[in-house]
């Protein structure tokens, strides 16, 4: 690949029909659900942790047990690599064991081009274990 081939490049073997290739991480995460309310009238924050990330989208594991329905609006906040990140999308699927998977929408061509920046960096320095 040459330099001007990014992370946003989409995955082409072993990745089925996934359209970006995910890349492993293990950061603390807060998933703001759109328009809904808790027991005791706040927006509904779910704490969780990123496990994996792709230029489409993350999937999520919760704190605390929570199950969504698909489509749900949502934005993700996290840090990676120092960068703060706050991405809109939809939740995707659960596996009802507080596993979710996220697709990114709406996102400006600011907040692409820094999460294109951090997923090249991933793949270049990957996470040592």
């Amino acid at each position: 690949m040459g330099e001007d081939d990014k992370a946003q490049t989409p995955a082409t073997h072993g990745a089925g029909t996934r359209a970006y290739s995910r890349h492993p991480v293990d950061e603390e995460a807060v998933l703001n659900v759109i328009g809904q309310i808790n027991f005791i009238g706040q927006s509904l924050n779910v704490h969780c942790s990123v496990i994996d990330l792709s230029f489409g989208g993350c999937r999520l594991r919760a704190k605390d047990p929570f199950w969504a329905k698909p489509e749900l609006p949502v934005e993700v906040t996290f840090n990676i690599r120092g960068l703060p990140m706050l991405l809109s999308g939809t939740i995707r699927w659960t596996d009802g064991n507080g596993v979710f998977g996220i697709r990114f929408v709406d996102v400006s061509s600011r907040r692409k081009e820094a999460l294109d920046d951090v997923l090249a960096e991933i793949t270049t320095f990957p996470p040592e274990e």
